[in-house]
């Protein structure tokens, strides 16, 4: 099954209640500074700096897109650079790492869906998870592997260890058993939301 028919045959399709202005102010408080713009040159410092009535009219904006299952067309675009690693010679492409600018209105709509679902995510998520999570690191992590090495040592046990890095991880992900995983622990519209923009 393919994962917008998978979408279609999710039985709870309800509809969260709409963005507050309110929620608006605060996603825009966490937004940081002096973001590069994507292709539609809308800049962060025009979104902090707008008036109660254009937050609302935003809140309003951003609602009627997770209800109507559709995003502007230009926020499917990048601008995409080249930014040279440290250390390495300029003259070969693999030396560069590229970088895609986008939409700053794109990234609020992101940060708000984010709010919304943080509370459901971190009731699904095992306490070991420390990546992306709010107020843990993969410090977290090698610091728990220490302590678990070193308590093993004290006992006269080996520890192992896998280390996996997954290369293009975000390039590869298989869509439709993301968008089918998603369908199994969240809300209908995230689910649809995550399917628009891949």
């Amino acid at each position: 099954m393919q994962g917008r028919t998978l979408l279609q045959h999710m039985s709870d399709k309800s509809l969260p209640h709409p963005f507050t202005e309110e929620e608006i102010s605060a996603a825009l408080q966490k937004t940081k500074p002096a973001t590069t713009p994507g292709y539609d040159n809308i800049h962060v410092e025009f979104l902090k700096n707008l008036g109660p009535k254009a937050r609302t009219w935003l809140s309003k904006f951003f609602s009627i897109i997770i209800a109507t299952h559709s995003i502007p067309k230009v926020w499917r675009k990048a601008k995409v650079i080249a930014v040279e690693k440290p250390g390495k010679h300029p003259s070969l492409a693999a030396n560069y790492r590229p970088i895609s600018l986008l939409s700053v209105c794109y990234k609020l709509l992101e940060r708000l869906a984010l709010q919304r679902i943080s509370p459901t995510v971190e009731g699904l998520l095992c306490p070991d998870q420390a990546s992306f999570r709010k107020g843990r690191s993969t410090c977290d992590q090698v610091a728990a592997l220490t302590t678990f090495i070193e308590n093993g040592f004290q006992q006269n046990l080996k520890t192992g260890a896998i280390f996996l890095d997954l290369t293009a991880a975000y390039d590869t992900v298989w869509q439709t058993g993301l968008l089918y995983k998603l369908s199994k622990s969240m809300p209908y519209w995230f689910t649809r939301l995550v399917g628009l923009l891949l």
